[in-house]
């Protein structure tokens, strides 16, 4: 079987992505990501999702208790160390979450790994956020498109 590096080659210590033909509304990327590559903490802005390892692991931290409904703002708080959650995810696992989710994806490992993920309604952008203490903190508003990594 070949793998996945024939439809998005990998390049070491920068995660790659290539966005898949899928029905009007709806977002879908599959991603490369070569060892010790992440997103980040994030969440998409009210796009529901899920993600599926097509190969190799990943690790999930994501938030198990956010301020949920409330309009966030730069510099407001969105949750402590204490509402961190860890799952891995393995080659043929998926990864659903709802409109509200704030996570960070890592992949540990020392092999490249490959995901496909969709997201719906369309994504419009992501928010961005950075620990300081203790506290998990709004930082950054991005527009779809505009994604470093």
């Amino acid at each position: 079987r070949p793998g996945l590096s024939y439809l998005l080659p990998a390049t070491p210590g920068v995660r790659t992505w290539t966005s898949l033909d899928v029905p009007e509304g709806v977002d879908a990327w599959l991603i490369a990501w070569p060892a010790g590559t992440d997103t980040g903490w994030h969440d998409h802005q009210g796009s529901a999702g899920v993600f599926v390892v097509a190969d190799g692991a990943l690790t999930e931290f994501s938030i198990a208790s956010t301020r949920l409904g409330e309009a966030l703002a730069p510099g407001d708080i969105a949750a402590g160390w204490s509402d961190i959650r860890t799952r891995r995810i393995i080659a043929g696992d998926a990864r659903r979450f709802g409109p509200q989710h704030i996570h960070h994806v890592v992949n540990e490992t020392s092999r490249t790994a490959y995901s496909v993920h969709v997201y719906a309604p369309r994504l419009r952008g992501m928010s961005r956020y950075e620990w300081r203490d203790d506290d998990l903190v709004l930082t950054v508003l991005e527009e779809a498109g505009t994604w470093q990594g």
